[in-house]
This record gives structure tokens, C-alpha cells and sequence, in this order.
């Protein structure tokens, strides 16, 4: 058959209908499945607007005999407003690569699909990450002076660099290096290496995806709004400040730099229990997100324990639960950190036609570039997510972290 921008497209289509991208991303990130979608809402000028209730009418009481009853008080009604972002990746396709493959259609074919899987996979990666960061798509601060190339990460997580990731460095509100490029990865040291000397880098500067950030400015707001940024007690979260509506605040608990401990997820489940007012039949419905380095400081607690009590001595297991609240293992997550969430309340909001596809809203699904013997076809998605009720949920910070990688 004849082989071209057009046709090549709607074979792509095909393959990467939303179906089946959404069944490639739950293979990946298995916590993507888990998280719905919101119905509940409405489409505006700013976003997605829903409403929320902070606190209740309390007008009861006990009486006396020919007393009048409590005044009725009102149901305090907020309006949260989810501002939508835009993610896209491109896959870009050669003149050269379709005309070579004209008589082996498939060799063309099999070629933008391994493509396509490939992109779609770091993608989500990167995807999962951003939901557990705070929005302004911060991936850490270096630690003291670089050495060359390499520098040394103070926190965040290493695991959020990828080889070829172009790198934008902020300092005090600007960006004073752009587009360098990361050549090494090394979790061990907690490190990364770029391409060129990052020798203007300074102790504190702090690293984001090239293009996310302005030239000038303070950090904004153009990544998913993740847990990180619905967890804090203070400040302003989907448009409502924290200081005049405290049930909007989320639940930190600092474990000031022990390792996990029994406690320390009691702590956590009371919190939920207590302040977010959940009720016991929905605690167990609830799940915890940590960093597989966590897992090792969990079974240093509960090895111990299963041989005092006769179980097995091994480490092995297929599926961890802690009081029949799954544990989601991922290594997007804060190394030093457990979050404990309900998955039913951090919902997506996505416009209509507006979930991850390959785009075709200006022309077909390759573009071919005016001037160039080339074209590309990208993957977009037009949402957010949000977490519907903040005092449900908890994230202990600052846990002790293994000493070896």
C-alpha cells in the first residue's frame, strides 16, 4: 500500500486508540489505575471549578422544657477551581526513514510504534512523578560546589532525572542555565552528569525541566498539582488559603529523621481517622505510596517480629499491605517519605477530548514541517488532578533513608 503522513497516521490511530493508551499507562504505573476521574464538576473560564464543604451547621444542643430550639445554622459551601495543564511529547519522523521502508511497510510501522511505546513509557514515568511533587516542577537543589560535570543533589529524588533530559538551573527567582543536558544517572551517589561544566551552579540552585519555568520570576505553577502540594497545613491550595478554611489543610508528620516505625503509621492512620474525619469502613480502602527504600527500613522493623513469632524469616512477599491498606512500591516517590491517601478523592480532571491521545486537532496525526523533509506527532493530555478532601490524607516527611543505595 501507499505509505504516507496520512495514512501512516491513521494506522497509528488504530493502534493508539484511548483504550489502549490508558491500558499501556496502568501497565507501567499501576497507581494510575487506581486513580479516578472526576464527573463531578464544571468547565469555566479558569478550569475545572467543584464545590467543596469545610464545616457544617452545628445548631443542636440539649434544652430545657419550653426552651427554644437552637437557632439553624448554615452549611459553609467553597468553590475549588483545578487549573488545567498542557502535556505534550513529540516522536518526530524522517522523510528518509518512510521512503526506505516503502517497500516494507511494516519495517516503517514497527518502527514509530517501538517509538511510540518507548515515548509513551517515559512519559508516564515522568507523569507519576509529577503527582507526587508540588506543581512547580522543581526535581531538587544541588548540594555543594559541582565537581566538572557531575553535581550532588540535596534533595528530591534522583530517580526524577532521566539520560538526554534537558535541564533548566533557577537561582533566586531566575534561570541562570538552560538546556543542559544530562548524560549519567547515578543513584548510588545521588548524582547526575551533565554534558558540559555546570561550573556557575552554586550550593542551593535548584533543577527543572527545561521550559517549564519563566526567565525571571518565582517558580509558577505549570506541572500536575500533585500530593506535595495538597498536603501542606499553610498556604493556598486549588485557589482556597489554608489560614481561613483549616479543614482544607492536609496532615505532615514529622518524623525528624527515625526510621519507620509501627508508631509513626498509627500516627498516620489516627490523623486520617481523627482530623479528616474518615470513617474506619473507608481507612481500610485507603493505600500508601513509598519509595522502595522504605521497604527496606520496613522489613529491618518486621523480620524481627515474624521470626519471634514462628513465620518465615525471608524477606519475600508478593503484595505488602499495612492494616489491609495497600502499599504501592515506586521509585517516584521521596525517598524519605509515605504518603497515606485515599485513591477515590486524588481524582483527574481532564477536558473534553482531552485525555492523552495522539493529537489530530490540526490536521492529521503526522504533521509534516513546512520546510523541513520531516514531521512530528505528538502525544497531549489537557488536565490536572486534585485531591478532594486534604485532611483525609497524610505524608510523613523526614524518615531515615538506607545508608547504601
Amino acid at each position: 500500500m501507499g505509505l504516507n503522513a496520512t495514512t501512516a497516521g491513521d494506522l497509528l490511530l488504530r493502534v493508539y486508540d484511548k483504550v489502549e493508551i490508558t491500558q499501556l499507562q496502568n501497565l507501567e504505573v499501576p497507581l494510575l489505575d487506581k486513580l479516578p476521574e472526576s464527573t463531578d464538576h464544571q468547565l469555566g473560564g479558569k478550569g475545572f471549578y467543584f464545590g467543596i464543604l469545610p464545616s457544617g451547621d452545628e445548631g443542636y444542643g440539649f434544652i430545657q422544657e419550653e426552651a427554644p430550639i437552637p437557632a439553624a445554622q448554615n452549611e459553609q459551601v467553597l468553590q475549588a477551581i483545578v487549573s488545567p495543564v498542557i502535556f505534550v511529547g513529540a516522536v518526530r519522523v524522517t522523510g528518509l526513514g518512510r521512503v526506505i521502508s516503502m517497500r516494507d511497510t511494516h519495517a516503517f510501522v514497527n518502527g514509530l510504534q517501538l517509538a511510540y511505546d518507548k515515548k509513551l513509557r517515559r512519559m508516564t514515568v515522568y507523569w507519576e512523578g509529577g503527582l507526587l511533587r508540588d506543581g512547580t516542577g522543581r526535581l531538587a537543589d544541588q548540594s555543594g560546589a559541582p565537581s566538572g560535570n557531575v553535581v550532588t543533589l540535596k534533595n528530591g529524588n534522583v530517580m526524577w532525572f532521566r539520560r538526554n533530559m534537558l535541564i533548566d538551573v533557577r537561582r533566586s527567582n531566575a534561570t541562570v542555565f538552560g538546556q543542559l543536558q544530562i548524560t549519567q544517572v547515578d543513584f548510588p551517589t545521588n548524582s547526575i552528569t551533565f554534558t558540559q561544566p555546570s561550573g556557575g551552579t552554586l550550593d542551593g540552585d535548584s533543577f527543572y525541566l527545561a521550559g517549564t519555568q519563566p526567565a525571571s520570576g518565582a517558580a509558577v505553577t505549570r506541572e500536575f498539582t500533585g500530593l506535595d502540594a495538597a498536603m501542606p497545613a499553610t498556604g493556598t491550595y486549588l485557589t482556597q488559603a489554608r489560614s481561613t478554611t483549616p479543614e482544607w489543610a492536609g496532615n505532615t508528620i514529622d518524623a525528624g529523621g527515625i526510621d519507620v516505625t509501627e508508631d509513626l503509621l498509627q500516627q498516620a492512620e489516627n490523623r486520617v481517622l481523627i482530623v479528616g474525619g474518615v470513617p474506619m469502613s473507608e481507612v481500610r480502602d485507603q493505600c500508601l505510596i513509598w519509595h522502595p527504600n522504605q521497604r527496606r527500613k520496613y522489613f529491618r522493623l518486621v523480620l524481627p517480629q515474624k521470626q519471634y513469632v514462628g513465620m518465615d524469616m525471608d524477606a519475600g512477599y508478593r503484595k505488602l499491605t499495612w492494616n489491609d491498606a495497600d502499599i504501592y512500591e515506586t521509585h517516584n516517590c521521596q525517598e524519605d517519605r509515605i504518603w497515606r491517601i485515599s485513591p477515590s478523592l486524588f481524582q483527574k480532571f481532564v477536558t473534553p477530548e482531552g485525555d492523552l491521545q495522539i493529537d489530530t486537532t490540526f490536521g492529521p496525526a503526522i504533521k509534516w514541517a513546512q520546510g523541513y523533509d520531516a514531521g512530528i506527532s505528538y502525544y497531549r493530555f489537557y488536565g490536572n488532578y486534585a485531591y478532594r478532601k486534604p485532611n483525609s490524607g497524610a505524608v510523613i516527611i523526614n524518615l531515615g533513608n538506607v545508608v547504601n543505595r
